[in-house]
């Protein structure tokens, strides 16, 4: 939801260093938006944030620095947001340092996530249920 759409090919290539980018979630399972909800939607027990070195594709780019985050039983899609941000926060200058580095060199992804959009009304409604349920009934 915060994103900014693709970057055109001409202007990656005319960032020195590559241009960096946060992705709210770990690409190799989730791609798209919105940030936790699908992580949330499909009973994940983690959630993963990225500083990608941007390449051309959609949340397809360099990992450069990742953290992954417990997700609590009573976490909720702002509560879970809220984590993530916090706690991706010093992601961005332990990125820059290492690609400042004239020997850094940034790995591929090995396998890129299915690529999520914004729920439908029934999906959004399904989690808000769920997101109760478990505040609920978890202690």
């Amino acid at each position: 939801m915060n994103g900014f759409g693709i970057i055109k090919k001409s202007l990656l290539k005319a960032a020195k260093s590559g241009i960096l980018s946060y992705h709210h979630g770990d690409m190799r399972k989730y791609r798209g938006m919105p940030p936790g909800f699908w992580e949330l939607y499909n009973n994940e027990s983690e959630m993963g944030a990225t500083v990608q070195l941007l390449n051309a594709g959609l949340d397809k780019g360099f990992p450069v620095e990742e953290i992954k985050l417990q997700i609590y039983r009573r976490d909720t899609l702002n509560s879970l947001n809220r984590r993530i941000y916090q706690n991706s926060t010093k992601m961005m200058t332990a990125a820059l340092i290492k690609i400042l580095n004239p020997n850094y060199r940034p790995l591929a992804l090995e396998r890129v996530g299915k690529l999520y959009t914004l729920p439908n009304f029934r999906q959004y409604i399904f989690l808000r249920i769920k997101i109760l349920y478990r505040k609920l009934f978890t202690i």
